[in-house]
This record gives structure tokens, sequence and C-alpha cells, in this order.
């Protein structure tokens, strides 16, 4: 009888146990968080105005005029109301992504924009310097720039074309990541996309990446290259 009892006993817990990991198997497939953050934007609210409140906002708002020079970057409508758009010979010049491009801003007394803050800017620009937030995301300024997230889209947009499959232009094929991350370690990359002196200019001679493209790629050649 005692035997009986324990074996109950056990029986029961069992199927407890069972009914437990079920309940939580399910648990883990459907409480996953849904997001509607597209990963390729660049949302003003969540990346770029926490860096323009640390880096910029300090010296450029209406309270400081002494060292502004007219440009308030403290609210997203003084930003657009003060950067400079116009065009020069047929070409869109935007005052905010030569300053940023060029390391002119923040001046050499203020610590440097790291180079994923600089793609940061440059892509949110070069995308239209939109206004739009995405609150269910978690990116940070300082994510983690990866092969896959980052990096492969500018080769597919602007490579692939000549360097991809067996037949790729002087044997080189950007679709395999491992030769994109030996011609990194190499330098020939990097100088080949910034058009360097020496260097075959790519994609082509009369072609360059834009500065955001180019500013993911450095970013991403100086971290681990994941």
């Amino acid at each position: 009888m005692k035997k009986l009892s324990i074996s109950i006993m056990v029986l029961a817990g069992s199927c407890l146990l069972v009914s437990f990991i079920s309940k939580n198997k399910a648990n883990d497939y459907t409480s996953l968080p849904s997001t509607q953050c597209d990963t390729s934007v660049v949302y003003y609210k969540q990346q770029v105005e926490p860096l323009l409140q640390a880096n910029c906002a300090i010296c450029h708002n209406p309270q400081n005029k002494k060292h502004a020079d007219g440009v308030y970057l403290d609210t997203y409508e003084n930003l657009k109301a003060s950067i400079h758009i116009f065009n020069k010979g047929g070409i869109v010049i935007n005052e905010m992504e030569q300053v940023i491009s060029k390391g002119k801003m923040p001046p050499k007394s203020h610590p440097a924009l790291t180079p994923v803050q600089k793609a940061v800017f440059l892509k949110w620009i070069q995308q239209g310097m939109q206004n739009n937030s995405c609150d269910e995301t978690n990116m940070a300024v300082n994510t983690e720039l990866t092969y896959e997230n980052s990096v492969v889209t500018i080769l597919q947009n602007h490579c692939y074309g000549c360097h991809s499959g067996p037949k790729a232009a002087n044997g080189i094929n950007l679709s395999d990541s491992f030769t994109v991350v030996a011609l990194i370690k190499s330098d020939l990359l990097i100088k080949a996309i910034t058009h360097a002196e020496g260097a075959k200019p790519m994609p082509s001679p009369t072609e360059k990446l834009s500065e955001a493209d180019i500013a993911t790629i450095k970013a991403w050649a100086a971290g681990d290259m994941k």
C-alpha cells in the first residue's frame, strides 16, 4: 500500500512537471515581443537625439548665441530650421553632413564622435533627416554593427554587380564575407571605397559610396567585423 501511494505521488508529480514545461514552452513562443522597427532605418528619437544632446546641444542652443553660430540642435524643429541644405552645380550640399564627415564637429576641445556614432548621423541624414521614432526598439546609439545588419546591403547595392559569383571581376568575390574581411585587413577595400591615392577607386572612378556608407564600413572594420 505504501509503495502504491509513493507511485501515485511520483506519477502526479510527473504530470505536473510535464504540464509546467509544456505551458512554459508555449509561452517561449507566444510571448516573444513583436516589433515594427526597421533595423535598416535610423530613428531620430531613439538614436540621433541622444547623440545631439550629449555632443552638440550643449553649445548649439538658443541660449548660447556666442558659440552656436546660429545653428541650434537642441530640438528637431530648431535643427531643421538652422541646417542649410542647398544645390551647388547639381549636387545637393548638406552642411551638417559636411561638418560631420570631415570631422569638424565636435571641435577638437571636445571628445570626437566614434566611427559608429558618425555612421548613425550620416545614415540618418542620407535617409532624409526624418523626425521618426520607434518606441518598440531597444536599439542603442552604440548598437554593434555586424556584417549582416550593416555591411552586406551596401555591398549588394554597389558591388555585387561586378564582384560576385564564380565569374567575379578580377577574381574578387565580395559576396563572400571571408574575402571582404581579408580585403579589410589588408586595407585594400577601405582605400578603394575612399578613392585613396594609389588605389583603384571603387565602385568606379566616377562613382563613390555615400559618406554614410563609407562611415558604416569603416566603423565595422574598426570593430570585430562580426
